[in-house]
This record gives structure tokens, C-alpha cells and sequence, in this order.
């Protein structure tokens, strides 16, 4: 080799996944011829193969590549090509074979031709090369190798991979590799011949034995080995030989004794007590010793005075309970005599049961504890919540109660408002200090924004592919009613109605939609607005505001109806109510019948109907008497009634996984009355906080109110929808909580009471509410809507004053007798309205609106072309205060 440049050739196969790798050298300008020979390794015998390829890859990364009609074929199974190997440097030749192809398939790779060297071994890490011009063979497996080394010698080239994943072959001859393992091997050989020796003399020990022994002992429990033994062998042996193996024989009636008893005991291991007891022939008391019974009478059994006696466990058997794998159905059992489990622990560990009570942990987290073997038991929620029987109790400061009921949606019902009612006496001092007032402020804020920020309720969401129906519910606010002439008459997409109208024509057996039954664009109708229509075409917009998307999206639309009938009481609308003179139906059912024909319309289009949300206003006609839900607790009881009510009927008719958020306007305003003690507005507050399905939007009597009547104006309408949206978006979108601006304490103290409020914006401020076209100024109401009394009446109100962030402080002419009753939108003082609101300033989507057909004194200035005012304003209420 010497004037010529080495070339470093690596000789590579690909046989599907088999490939080896064998390098070797040779010169520049060398001419190699490559033999392939393809055969059957189960055979031996050649066979062709198809799609059979050599690569070459050149030091500068070029490769050629010779395809099977480029490789000569000279016999079957048998392949050659020339390789000419040119510059110096690192080559790589890869023989590939693509199926189809014999199974078992290997390859002999032979390359040949001058100056062909090898290198030197380097101890057992060598590479493997023919010397001189000398060919060698590579027989190609999965990682292995055979290969004909340097001098002819056998041996394997066993394949391993290097650091860059490049497998280098390790040569082993094969008379070291067959003598190393020989000598391996060879010990194993021997001791495995030793165990067969071994087994075959037990077996025939065995064999010796049972013909030796008499038939009577297997057939006899306890039976001994006849004397006729010793005699037998006795006479077949001289005395003196006889003499010398009475000691043998002795120790042979000992052995049979034992494996007959053995037999017996092995027997009688698989038998309860009472088959132990059954068993015959009876053996001597105390001579099998101790067995064992299984299943539920497994223990300790001995023949004593003539009888099986349970002994009880062992501390063996108490070990390996406890030891027992943690799949075991239990890992610690403790039974009395008669089997009955007195203590058992799981071997998970979640399950302990002790003298009849069971303590038990579910999958969910959930403990159980009760008495084994009945129904009832408490339940430790993993949510903090407890569940006796059917029964959970929970607690959740952010709604102002400490213990409810949770229904089946996951939902808390309180049954214990938080804090106290009402109290008795003064404390020592007659004023609240400075200090006293910033902390009783922090503290009503910090309570507005806990009631900001928790959720109310799991409700129905609104869905995408759904229609989402929002209907208006109640009086006849709900149906349209005040002074016209309708404002939301402009399409927005995604909002939708049944038929051409909001309101359906009733007091036939059906409610019947205008036009027809399919859905239209929702839009008021030219004589009269509708604050559910404003509501709706918000809330479309808030709601593709938050995703992003245009009003033209068709993914998640929205629809409402009318469904409010003029001047009904609540019982009225309640299921099971008698119709009303001249209809067919009563209330509930037309309702009812709307929502089937909503959800008919939805269906035509090929999507569900979900209900997230009812806009309710009723209450006008319990405050003028009707009915008899005109005390708070009354009203209140009937407003729970009607949820659980539509939940139970009418839920049934949508696509609703869950209840809709019932959402209640405040009656007050002209509507107030002092008659029950504000009982309806008080009422609705009650279902607010009594219900997770009930919110109280704002009190609708504070806004623009017909000159002829106390229906709202169209803008009246028209603020109300904008704030109901702004509701539904707060509490079915960004997922909160929805007060309204409402007391969360009162305390009093000599002459003077703080009232601290829940602004969703603080601070409070003097508000300025319609009394029917016009605003009025709070300061032409010296006592701004309050009213305070005890029992022994009215008392003079000398102050009203904005004290905090939150917080209203009254001051009144004398000290109460006891704890005073406080009470904002009095009808006496204000006319229902009240005079304080937030200070949330956001913009509104609609602005208010002067229109043809409004009353002049519609037309005010300060007021046409603006967003409605955001603010939150003070609901009607009347509370006890505390004594401070």
C-alpha cells in the first residue's frame, strides 16, 4: 500500500431492519468488487430476492447509488458489483434489500480486490479486515455477525454502538467463544444431572415406602403400623441381625405412624369446624395436634377431651394479615368464635369498620361515616361541605349566611342568615367616634367586594350552537307596558323573537305567536318598548365584545319574549293557578305553551333551546293588595316557590342542564306602598338571599316613569334593559357575583344608626332619580327616603349624611327603646324612590332617546343623545339594626 492514499471503507447491509456495519481499508484508486449472496438461514440454500440497491456515499458527502438492474446477477441468490473507490478519505457502501423478499433472509457481503490491508487489533476492540488481497465473508443478523477472520479461523463479529451511534464490530473467535461458555456451562450440565438423580431416588423412596406400609393405614385416621411388621422382619433376619435392627424398625413405625397422621392432618387443613366435628373415625384426644380450618372459620382447631375446640389465631396468622399486599380486600381482620368480624381494616386503608360502625373514604375524597348495615351516615364532602342523608350543609360568607341546604345542581339553599337581626339597648357611649366610622366603613367595603367577586350560582351558561332564550317574566312591565312609543327598533343580529312581535295573542286554548311560529329579528314593537328587547341586544354585544367576534357571528345567538300579563298578582302566575276570567288556559300553561313553541323554532333550525336566564318584574300588584304575598316573608316564600316550580315543570321543556338565574326587578318607586311595611321590595331582597338562582337587578321605580301612570317611559324601559345586561354579562359571562347596591349591616348606637351599603364602585353618592319625566334634586328630600321607627312609632330623622366610602349615618330626634327599624324608599318619605347610588360612571350601549310620538317633556336636553347612567342604585329595604 505504500504511494497510495488510504480510503477507510465501510461496508454496511440493510436487510429490512437488519444492519451491521465493518469497516476496513484499502488504497486510493481501488477497484472492490462487491459479492452479495442472499440465502435462507433455516436452509441455508440461495434464494433471489427483489428491490436489492448499493448506496455509496463519498467523503464529500455525495453519494451513488446502484439500482437492481445496475448490479449483475449470476446466479440465484447471488449478486455482484463493481465499486470504484476514488478520492481519499472516509467511504460508506450500504447494501439495501426492499420487500417483498423470502422470510429469514440473510446476506453473505464478500468485497475483494488489491491492496484490500487490516488494520491492527487493538486488544478486543478491533476492527475486521481481510489481510492482502484475501476476501472475507459477513453473515448479516439483527446485532450479530459471523464473519471469517484474518486467517480463516470461524468467529463472531458482535455489533455494538459507539458514542455516535455508529455500530463497530467486536471479533471473538469462535473456539474461545464455544470454550468460554463450555466452561460455563459445564457445572450447570452436572448439577442438572445431579437433580435428576436425586429426583428419580426420591421417587422410587417413595414408591419403597407405600409398598411397604399396610393397606390399614391409609384406610384408618390414626391407625399405627401392625405389629406383623416387626415380625416380618424378624423372621426374615437372623436374631442377632434382628436384635441389632430393632432401633430401625422402632424409628420405621415412628415414620409411618407420622405419615399416616400427616395424610390425616393435610386432609383435614380444607375443613370448617363443624365438618372438623363431623369427621370419623374419632382420633385419640390431642394426637393429630393443631389444624387449621379455611374460609370464615379459619383458625386454630385441636382434638381435646374428645372434641374440636377453636384455639383462636396465632400470632403467625395475625402477621401475615397485617403483612397481607395492599390489594388484598382487607389487611387486618379480627372475628369472634362464631366468625362474626368484630375489626377490619382495608388494605388500602380506606375502609375501617369497629362494633358495628363503618368509617369509609370514596374515590371522589368523600368520608362516609354511619352504622354498617343501614342507610343512614354523614358524609365529609372533599368541598368542606357536610351531607346527612339527603341533606348537605355548607357555609358561604360571600352570600351573608352561615348554613344551607345543597340541592341537586350543587347549589346552596341558606337556612341561617348570617349575623344578628336585631338587638336591644344602646351601648355606653350615645355617638360613634371617628375611629369607629372608618372601621365599620372597611368593613361594608370589604364585604361589597367579597359579594363583587364570588359567584352566585351554577346556572345555565349561554351556549354556542344553541338558541339562548331570555324572556321577560311577570306584570306588565314584561309585556310592554308604559308610555311609547318602542326605541329598539333596529336589527341587531343573533337577537331573535318567535314570530313578528314579543308578545303572543292569549285566551284561547293555545298562545298563539304573531305571523307565525318561526324565529324573526327580536326588535320592540312601534307602540310600545320592552326592557327585556333593550336587554337582549346588549347583552349581544357585550357578549361578542368579550369573543372577539362581529355582531354578524352565528355561533351563540339570543332570543326573548313577552311573557307578562297586565296587573296579575303572583299567585296568578303560579303553577296550578285558575285561569283568568275569559281564558281557556291559566298563566303557567301559556307560558309554558311559549316555551314549547321557542324551543320548536330552535329545533327547526336544528339547534337546542337553553333558558340561562328569566328577566322577572312582578310585585305592583301584591304592594296594591292582591293576593296574599304582601308581607317579606310571603312574598319571598312565593318567589321560591315559583323557582322550584319552573325547575320542576318547565325546565323539562328546554335543553337546560342546569337552572336558569332568575333575575328580579325591585318594586318601588310609584308602586311603594307603607301599607305592609314595604313587605314585596323587602320580599324580593329575602329570595335573593334565601335562593342561589335569584338576583335583584336594581329598583325600577328610580327610573323615567310615564306622566300618566307609574309604567316606565321608553327609556324608562330603556335603562332597565341596559342594566339587566349588564347583570346577565357580570353572572352568566365573566362568571361573578351580582349585588345590587343594598344594606350589608346596620348599627345603632343612642340617636345615631350607620348604614353600611355595597357599592359596586365606591364611594356612595346623593342620587338624582326621575319621578315621572324629570329628575328631582335629593336635597328637596330632607330625610333622602328613610324612615326609622320602634315600638312606639315614628321617629323624627334631623340628619342624613354620607359619612364614608359606604357608609349613610342618620341621626334621629330621640333614643330608640329598642333596637330601631330602618327603612329607605319609604312611599311617605320620597314616594318610593331612594337617593343615594355607586359611582360606577361605565357608558351604557344605548343612549336615551327623543323620538316622535314622546311626550314633550321627554325632551330633555341634558339627557337626549347621552348613555343611561350606569350607576347602581339604592334598593328599597326595611331592616333592624344592631346595637353597637
Amino acid at each position: 500500500m505504500s504511494g497510495a492514499l488510504p480510503v477507510h471503507v465501510t461496508l454496511r447491509a440493510f436487510f429490512g431492519a437488519a444492519y451491521t456495519g465493518l469497516p476496513f481499508s484499502c488504497s486510493t484508486g481501488t477497484t472492490l468488487l462487491l459479492t452479495i449472496e442472499a440465502r435462507n438461514t433455516a436452509t441455508g440454500q440461495p434464494v433471489d430476492v427483489s428491490g436489492l440497491r448499493v448506496r455509496q456515499y463519498r467523503p464529500d458527502g455525495a453519494a451513488i447509488t446502484l439500482d437492481e438492474d445496475e448490479i449483475g446477477h449470476a446466479a440465484t441468490g447471488r449478486y455482484s458489483a463493481e465499486i470504484f473507490v476514488g478520492p481519499s478519505g472516509d467511504w460508506t457502501m450500504h447494501v439495501e434489500c426492499e420487500e417483498p423478499r423470502p422470510a429469514e433472509t440473510v446476506a453473505w457481503l464478500r468485497a475483494s480486490g488489491p491492496n484490500v490491508a487490516s488494520p491492527t487489533l487493538g486488544g478486543s476492540e478491533g476492527v475486521l479486515a481481510a489481510p492482502g488481497n484475501r476476501p472475507f465473508d459477513v453473515t448479516l443478523f439483527k446485532d450479530v455477525q459471523a464473519a471469517a477472520p484474518r486467517t480463516g479461523t470461524e468467529g463472531l463479529l458482535i455489533g455494538q454502538d459507539d458514542e455516535d451511534g455508529v455500530t463497530q464490530p467486536r471479533f471473538i473467535p469462535v473456539e474461545e467463544f464455544w470454550e468460554d461458555n463450555r466452561q460455563a456451562v459445564a457445572p450447570l450440565v452436572e448439577q442438572v444431572d445431579n437433580d435428576a438423580q436425586a429426583v428419580e431416588l426420591s421417587r422410587q423412596e417413595v414408591a419403597d415406602t407405600a409398598a411397604g406400609l399396610p393397606a390399614a393405614v391409609a384406610g384408618q385416621v390414626g391407625a399405627q403400623v401392625p405389629p406383623a411388621v416387626e415380625g416380618e422382619l424378624a423372621v426374615q433376619a437372623p436374631p442377632v441381625v434382628a436384635g441389632l435392627a430393632q432401633p430401625y424398625v422402632a424409628a420405621a413405625q415412628d415414620a409411618a405412624n407420622n405419615t399416616a397422621a400427616a395424610v390425616v392432618n393435610a386432609a383435614r387443613m380444607a375443613l370448617t369446624l363443624t365438618a372438623l366435628q363431623a369427621s370419623t373415625p374419632t382420633p385419640a384426644a390431642g394426637a393429630l395436634g393443631n389444624v387449621y380450618g379455611t374460609g370464615t372459620d379459619r383458625g386454630l382447631y385441636q382434638y381435646l377431651s374428645g372434641a374440636w375446640t377453636y384455639q383462636g389465631l396465632t400470632l403467625a396468622d395475625l402477621l401475615a394479615m397485617v403483612s397481607r399486599s395492599n390489594n388484598d380486600p382487607a389487611s387486618l381482620v379480627v372475628k369472634d368464635v362464631n366468625g362474626n368480624v368484630g375489626l377490619e381494616l382495608s388494605g388500602d386503608g380506606k375502609l375501617f369498620y369497629m362494633a358495628g360502625a363503618l368509617i369509609q373514604q370514596a374515590a371522589d375524597g368523600t368520608v362516609t361515616v354511619g352504622r354498617f348495615g343501614s342507610g343512614g351516615a354523614v358524609e365529609l364532602l372533599p368541598s368542606g361541605r357536610a351531607r346527612i342523608g339527603g341533606v348537605t350543609l355548607s357555609q358561604n360568607a360571600a352570600t351573608d349566611y352561615q348554613i344551607g341546604l345543597s340541592d341537586e345542581f350543587g347549589n346552596i339553599i341558606p337556612i341561617s342568615l348570617g349575623g344578628s337581626s336585631g338587638g336591644s339597648g344602646g351601648g355606653s357611649s350615645t355617638t360613634f367616634t371617628f375611629g369607629e366610622i372608618a372601621a365599620f366603613d372597611a368593613t361594608a367595603l370589604g364585604r361589597a367586594e367579597t359579594l363583587r367577586a364570588a359567584p352566585k350560582a351554577r346556572t345555565q351558561p349561554i351556549l354556542n350552537g344553541a338558541v339562548n332564550f331570555i324572556p321577560g317574566d311577570g306584570q306588565s312591565f314584561a309585556n310592554g307596558g308604559g308610555s311609547g312609543p318602542g326605541i329598539t327598533r333596529t336589527v341587531t343580529p343573533g337577537c331573535l323573537m318567535v314570530g313578528t312581535s314579543p308578545r303572543f295573542t292569549l285566551g284561547g286554548p293555545t298562545a298563539v305567536p304573531a305571523t307565525d311560529a318561526a324565529f324573526h329579528d327580536l326588535v320592540s314593537t312601534p307602540a310600545s318598548e320592552f326592557y327585556q328587547v333593550g336587554a337582549i341586544h346588549a347583552l349581544r354585544r357585550l357578549d361578542c365584545a368579550m369573543r372577539g367576534v362581529p355582531l354578524t357571528s352565528t355561533e351563540r345567538v339570543l332570543a326573548s319574549q313577552a311573557l307578562g300579563f297586565p296587573g296579575v298578582s303572583l299567585e296568578q302566575l303560579a303553577y296550578g293557578a285558575p285561569p283568568r276570567p275569559g281564558d281557556e288556559q291559566n298563566l303557567w300553561t301559556y307560558n309554558s305553551q311559549i316555551y314549547a313553541a321557542a324551543r320548536a323554532a330552535a329545533s327547526a333550525q336544528g339547534k337546542p333551546l337553553v333558558v340561562p336566564a328569566v328577566l322577572q318584574d312582578q310585585g305592583q300588584a301584591n304592594v296594591a293588595g292582591a293576593g296574599l304575598a304582601n308581607t317579606a316573608e310571603a312574598y319571598c316564600a312565593g318567589v321560591l316557590q315559583r323557582v322550584a316550580n319552573w325547575i320542576t315543570y318547565q325546565m323539562p321543556l328546554t335543553d337546560n342542564a342546569y337552572p336558569p338565574l332568575f333575575v328580579l326587578h325591585q318594586t318601588s318607586g310609584g308602586y311603594q306602598q307603607d301599607t305592609f311595611q314595604n313587605g314585596v321590595s323587602q320580599g324580593q331582597m329575602l329570595a335573593a338571599e334565601r335562593s342561589p338562582y335569584v338576583v335583584v337587578s336594581q329598583p325600577f321605580g328610580n327610573y323615567q316613569q310615564s306622566g300618566t301612570d307609574e309604567h316606565p317611559a321608553a327609556n324608562g324601559h330603556g335603562t332597565g334593559g341596559e342594566k339587566d345586561a349588564e347583570v346577565l354579562h357580570e353572572v352568566l359571562n365573566l362568571g361573578r357575583g351580582w349585588e345590587p347596591l343594598r344594606p350589608v349591616s346596620i348599627a345603632w348606637r343612642g340617636r345615631e344608626i350607620l348604614i353600611g351599603l355595597s357599592p359596586r364602585r365606591a364611594p356612595i353618592r346623593w342620587a338624582r332619580p326621575f319621578d315621572s319625566w324629570t329628575r328631582v334634586n335629593p336635597a328637596n328630600y330632607p330625610n333622602r327616603g328613610f324612615a326609622v321607627s320602634d315600638s312606639l312609632g315614628g321617629l323624627t330623622i334631623s340628619a342624613v349624611e354620607i359619612v364614608g366610602a359606604a357608609t349613610v349615618r342618620l341621626t334621629v330626634n330621640r333614643t330608640p327603646n329598642e333596637a330601631p327599624w330602618v327603612t329607605a324608599g319609604s312611599a311617605a318619605a320620597a314616594g318610593g324612590l331612594t337617593f343615594i347610588e355607586d359611582s360606577d360612571d361605565g357608558l351604557t350601549l344605548a343612549s336615551y332617546r327623543y323620538v316622535a310620538g314622546m311626550d314633550p317633556a321627554e325632551n330633555l336636553p341634558d339627557e337626549v343623545g347621552k348613555p343611561y347612567r350606569r350607576a347602581n342604585q339604592l334598593v328599597t329595604f326595611r331592616q333592624q339594626a344592631t346595637a353597637a
